[in-house]
Order: C-alpha cells, then structure tokens, then sequence
C-alpha cells in the first residue's frame, strides 16, 4: 500500500491552496497519515492493544513520506520554504519519536507533538 501511494505521489502535481509552487499530490500522503494516526489514536486511548510493531511501520512511513514530500516542494517563495521546511521538521519529529515507540507512556508525548505539527501546518495550508 505504501509503494502504491509513493508512486501516485511521484506521478502527480503538488495542490497546495494558495501557492504556486509544484511537486507532488499531498491527498494520497495525509489520507494515509491519517489513516495511520486513528490507529495509534486508538492504541493510545487503550482501544486496542499497543502494537509496537505497527507503530513503528508509521513512524518510518511518516520519515519516508515527509521526507519525500519536502524534496519534491519547488519555488523560493516564502512558502514554498516555508511548506518544505514544515515537512523536514515533521519527519525529523517522527525520526526522533523511534526510540521511545516501545511504550505508550514514552511513546505518547512524542505522537502528541507529531500530530500538532500536523494541525499547525493544516491551520496555514489548510489543503
């Protein structure tokens, strides 16, 4: 599914409101984010059993697909700088969130700050 969705986001544009920069379809990306964010929602909340497993797969499908996602930003308007810089920090987030993915309390400050930085970008860019 993740090969699936890289390649749909190589082969498109970038449609971000607003800007004019170019590079890749975001919907792919934040649908699957969010897909796997429900999930570690409900491990967190004690809906289902924590899976260290899984949640380190999204951790490194966050690193993989930010870090792509910044790469393929392009333009030097201030938002352009500004959209690829969100993402790098994004994944640099996630990257650091790896070694502390082993347990719900260590792991839950780090997802809790990953997810703001989503809705910090959302409130800007709202796409």
């Amino acid at each position: 599914m993740k090969t699936v969705i890289s390649k749909m986001i190589l082969a498109a544009a970038i449609l971000v409101p607003g800007t004019a920069f170019a590079g890749i379809a975001l919907a792919p990306v934040m649908q699957s984010w969010n897909h796997d964010r429900r999930q570690i929602d409900a491990m967190l909340a004690g809906d289902r059993p924590f899976d260290q497993a899984a949640v380190a797969a999204t951790i490194h499908t966050y690193v993989t697909d930010a870090s792509m996602v910044a790469g393929h930003v392009s333009g030097s308007s201030p938002e352009a700088r500004d959209f690829a810089a969100r993402f790098r920090r994004f994944a640099q987030t996630a990257a650091a969130s790896a070694k502390d993915s082993g347990s719900v309390a260590r792991f839950r400050p780090h997802f809790e700050e990953l997810v703001g930085e989503c809705r910090s970008c959302h409130a800007v860019y709202n796409n």
